[in-house]
């Protein structure tokens, strides 16, 4: 079949151009193990697989992903392992679609919310605008902090209900533990993501806390710090 493929984990076929997320077993390391799924970006997307997703694909945040044009060059997966525990609330969607696609328990609770005030195609504009006003690089650098902070989150049996709105002390306790392998350079680009990714969901943000922004600020002096 020409342009399509056989997925060797489902016996299904799918277009060589779309995201894919297969299940692979987990590097153990000394802290834990978790069940989840790998994400992996095989070339520009065209289709979002919203599979065991707690958002339909008639939800005002699926339809205004549905507006955002793929990058005009391949994404290359990231070498850093991007193992994530499996959750309804973690659909398998490329990196820059994360901040609007992944969600927690307060992200139900500010939908119900929106759609008690206005109809679902003004909510689907508000999205789209948000989005716009980051380049796509952006969102994909977002996306990736975001799964930086679900990876640690997940390790550290971080319940999802404290994951947002996230505390001062959480956000601490996320900065020291990149500190030493990353730079601040990128972790600052995390946190910002994260305060992004909050005010998509209408979240209150505790990223000004003094003691996130000293920790911040002083994230790179350890050793073997790097870039991603």
């Amino acid at each position: 079949m020409s342009g399509a493929r056989t997925d060797p984990t489902s016996n299904e076929v799918v277009d060589v151009g779309v995201f894919v997320s297969r299940p692979r077993k987990p590097t153990i390391d000394s802290k834990s193990s978790i069940s989840g799924v790998t994400a992996e970006v095989v070339a520009p997307v065209s289709i979002i697989r919203n599979n065991a997703s707690s958002l339909s694909s008639h939800s005002p945040r699926y339809l205004a992903s549905l507006s955002l044009s793929p990058p005009s060059e391949p994404v290359k997966a990231s070498s850093q392992s991007s193992y994530y525990a499996r959750s309804p609330y973690r659909p398998d969607v490329p990196a820059d679609r994360r901040v609007l696609l992944w969600t927690t328990p307060h992200s139900k609770n500010v939908q119900q919310a929106l759609d008690s005030e206005i109809p679902p195609h003004l909510q689907v504009k508000i999205f789209r605008c948000l989005l716009d006003s980051v380049s796509y690089s952006t969102r994909h650098s977002y996306g990736i902090g975001l799964l930086r902070f679900t990876q640690f989150c997940d390790r550290e049996h971080i319940s999802e209900e404290s994951r947002m709105p996230a505390s001062g002390v959480l956000l601490s306790a996320f900065i020291v533990d990149a500190s030493g392998s990353y730079s601040s350079e990128c972790i600052r680009n995390w946190i910002e993501g994260l305060r992004f990714w909050h005010m998509l969901n209408r979240a209150e943000w505790h990223g000004d806390d003094p003691l996130v922004l000293l920790l911040t600020k002083s994230a790179n002096k350890g050793s073997g710090t790097r870039n991603l």
